[in-house]
């Protein structure tokens, strides 16, 4: 077995996969962040009167 066997370096068809991958997941974070954060803001509002 050569020493570089072990560890060799990917194909870019999987480095082009991996970085799918991490940008939808990235995506979905966000998403995430953004759901939670306009949900509060709907509480937050909706617990507060609207005349000021």
């Amino acid at each position: 077995m050569s020493p570089n066997t072990r560890y060799a370096r990917p194909t870019q068809s999987q480095v082009d996969a991996l970085l799918v991958e991490a940008r939808r997941m990235r995506a979905e974070a966000i998403a995430g962040l953004v759901r939670g954060m306009v949900a509060r803001l709907g509480v937050a509002t909706a617990a507060r009167p609207l005349a000021a």
